[in-house]
């Protein structure tokens, strides 16, 4: 099963001749351009040429047959995806956290807690967003102390809930 993974945006345009602002979110800034089926929301399929580094995972391009700025107007803040099938291989313990996302999260006695809503970083290290049976959210580093195992095909993930943040 593939799904859509969103790996970058348009953020707007620059200019008269068409360029427009991408930011890249891959690990690598410059990987975005390396996918050969880039597409936006619809599957609509979009290219870029003239690539140009301004700053850390942010470039300024050109999309294949925009050559003005009206028409580059129209990619304003579209998402940039890749097919999920498109994405490089993983070792063991090494997660997508887009796969992560809707797995079911038990305690050490099997319990059902709720489910991933989201994994976030914001500059302390990664941790998983959980949405509570009791709708609730909380949150828990993502660590080998804190995330006990993951098992991506039936997505499911045992924690230690000693370290879980109500």
């Amino acid at each position: 099963m593939h799904k859509s993974v969103c790996i970058g945006v348009i953020s707007k345009p620059i200019g008269i001749k068409g360029q427009v602002k991408v930011i890249s979110y891959t690990e690598s800034p410059d990987s975005i351009f390396k996918y050969n089926n880039l597409f936006l929301y619809g599957n609509t399929k979009i290219s870029f040429n003239n690539i140009k580094l301004i700053k850390d995972n942010t470039f300024i391009v050109s999309i294949n047959g925009v050559k003005n700025r009206n028409t580059s107007e129209q990619y304003r803040l579209k998402k940039i995806y890749i097919n999920s099938n498109d994405l490089p291989k993983l070792n063991n313990n090494e997660y997508y956290y887009s796969d992560l996302i809707n797995s079911k999260v038990f305690n050490t006695n099997n319990n059902l807690l709720g489910n991933v809503k989201a994994v976030q970083n914001y500059g302390a290290g990664d941790f998983l967003e959980i949405l509570l049976l009791n709708h609730k959210e909380a949150t828990i580093s993502f660590n080998k102390d804190a995330i006990l195992d993951i098992n991506e095909e039936a997505q499911n993930i045992i924690i230690n809930t000693k370290f879980l943040l109500i």
